[in-house]
């Protein structure tokens, strides 16, 4: 049998939203009825529904979280850590950059070189 554990680290704003939450029941993401969440990805598509987003998949979340932690400077085997991925070479193909930070990043070479 395989048992996992994870681990959660949230700063103090995301603190302070969870903790202003009225906590009539034990769970931050109860179903509808209070209860345990049996699936996250049902509920995030009819999330998604409800806010009438289409074509987005709950794997793009991945995607995103990856690219934002690269745009902030968090190093790579942070990011990999971070987001779940087993070798940072799969990473490299999750996260995407924008043009200002490889404009940013060519400059910082340019400057660099002389």
């Amino acid at each position: 049998m395989l048992c996992y554990f994870n681990e959660v680290i949230i700063n103090g704003f995301q603190f302070s939203i969870i903790d202003s939450i009225e906590k009539k029941i034990d769970y931050l993401f109860p179903s509808l009825t209070g209860q345990h969440l049996k699936s996250i990805k049902k509920s995030f598509h009819n999330a998604l529904e409800k806010a009438q987003i289409e074509e987005f998949r709950f794997h793009d979340l991945r995607h995103t979280f990856s690219s934002y932690l690269a745009m902030g400077g968090i190093e790579e085997n942070t990011r990999a850590v971070f987001s779940g991925y087993s070798k940072s070479t799969i990473m490299c193909s999750y996260t995407h950059t924008n043009w200002e930070l490889k404009i940013a990043a060519v400059e910082i070479i340019g400057n660099l070189c002389g």
